[in-house]
C-alpha cells in the first residue's frame, strides 16, 4: 500500500497576517456527498514555546486528515 503526503499552498490576504505558527489545518466535508474543504484554526500565543506569527513560505505543523463520510457508511 502507498503513502501519500499531501502539499498544499494558500494565499492569505495580507489584512489575515496575524496566524501563528500554533495554528492547525483539517480538511473538512460540507456533506455526505458535498464539497471538501480546508478549515484554519487560529492557534494561540505562548511566549515560552516561542509563538511566532507565520510568514511567507511557512508551514503550518499541525494538520488533521480527513474522514471520508462515504467509506465509513459503506
Amino acid at each position: 500500500m502507498k503513502t501519500y503526503t499531501l502539499r498544499v499552498a494558500l494565499d492569505i490576504q495580507d489584512n489575515y497576517f496575524h496566524i501563528l505558527n500554533t495554528s492547525s489545518l483539517a480538511s473538512h466535508s460540507a456533506g455526505i456527498l458535498s464539497e471538501q474543504y480546508l478549515a484554519l484554526t487560529i492557534g494561540w500565543a505562548d511566549t515560552d514555546m516561542g509563538t511566532k506569527i507565520l510568514r511567507y513560505c511557512d508551514a503550518i505543523q499541525d494538520t488533521k486528515s480527513a474522514i471520508v463520510l462515504e467509506e465509513l457508511v459503506g
